[in-house]
């Protein structure tokens, strides 16, 4: 797996480096979509990177999703300098998926980028978006910030990011995230159908991929920082599992024959190889099997280097190998997590039962 890993990343630079014969976007073009429910605090950057960006978009449109806070008068105060619209969604009418749809049925912009209430990113972000070559849908980078022990929690994020890349550098991409997601309305308004799957409340993002590969349709995947928008890690262990499990749900209703075979074939691999480490531990000598546990750090370190160079995370590459070693329990917890079927999102069920 680190192998396809390496050696799709080192792909996927080839093929970046391959778009110059397309024709790029405009800010023109662009309507930018934010939907938001009870984000009075955590929309609090995004309004401050939206006010600092030194050129805007098209139009930024906020979708209510029934927020039950002070959050839309604080977009108002905040960008009381900025041209920006805010609509709602109506009564019967909830869910990230629905808020992007209504979103969509009112703009007249040829492209779509969607952000999360809760990211920030950079004063020259929208002006990069200009180096964007033309396509059906581009999936944007986003980088999961975190101090001190929960820096380790972010390497998984990291690692399926990189999974991502190689997926997309052999065949297709396997995940998409909402919070910096850029496509075609055309193509959105054609393809795409979330009557089928309203009833799940999150993963706009994956299922508009999974449409988007059933019918063959362009896909790029960017890694370049300057398009990159930041988003704050959970702030305890519980809060990151159910995240955590909240993304394996959707992983696994959208039924991504590609993804679930390598999520498998990774997971084979963690289990094998702790399998290993534990009948080792009678056959070999306490020498021996450190040898084993620091050759394999070795390989997994070195092996990763480039693409952690690259994304400027080598603070996060210094415990990698620790993190490869708890991965298997790390897993477990997540799996466990995702078999409740009461959780809460945004204090609504993730799921409506009917």
């Amino acid at each position: 797996m680190i192998g396809f890993v390496l050696t799709g990343n080192l792909i996927q630079l080839k093929k970046e480096k391959k778009r110059a014969d397309k024709k790029k976007i405009s800010l023109s073009e662009i309507t930018v979509i934010i939907p938001f429910r009870n984000e009075e605090k955590r929309i609090v950057n995004l309004l401050k990177s939206i006010t600092k960006s030194l050129e805007k978009p098209k139009d930024i449109l906020f979708v209510n999703d029934h927020s039950e806070d002070d959050g839309e008068n604080t977009i108002k105060h905040l960008l009381k300098n900025i041209p920006h619209q805010i609509i709602q969604l109506n009564k019967g009418e909830s869910g990230k998926k629905a808020a992007i749809k209504k979103g969509i049925e009112n703009t007249k912009s040829k492209y779509i980028l969607t952000i999360d209430a809760d990211v920030s990113f950079g004063e020259m972000y929208f002006k990069n978006i200009e180096t964007i070559y033309e396509n059906d849908l581009c999936i944007l980078p986003v980088d999961i910030q975190s101090n001190g022990i929960y820096k380790i929690f972010a390497l998984d994020v990291l690692l399926a990011n990189s999974l991502n890349i190689s997926a997309n550098s052999f065949f297709r991409p396997i995940m998409a995230s909402g919070a910096n997601l850029l496509f075609k309305k055309h193509s959105y308004l054609k393809y795409e159908d979330i009557s089928q799957h309203l009833h799940i409340r999150s993963g706009d993002d994956i299922y508009l991929l999974k449409k988007f590969n059933d019918q063959n349709i362009n896909i790029d995947i960017y890694t370049n920082s300057n398009l990159k928008v930041y988003t704050k890690e959970g702030s305890s262990i519980s809060e990151i599992i159910n995240q955590r499990s909240r993304w394996l749900s959707k992983m696994r209703h959208v039924k991504d024959y590609y993804s679930n075979s390598l999520a498998f074939f990774q997971g084979l691999i963690s289990i094998v190889f702790l399998s290993f480490l534990i009948i080792g531990w009678n056959y070999f000598s306490v020498q021996h099997y450190l040898y084993i546990i620091i050759f394999k750090g070795i390989i997994d370190q070195l092996s990763l280097l480039p693409y952690f160079f690259r994304l400027n995370k080598m603070k996060e590459w210094t415990i990698l190998s620790f993190f490869i070693m708890i991965h298997p329990i790390y897993s477990l917890l997540i799996l466990i997590a995702a078999t409740n079927k009461k959780r809460l999102w945004k204090k609504r069920p993730l799921v409506d039962t009917f």
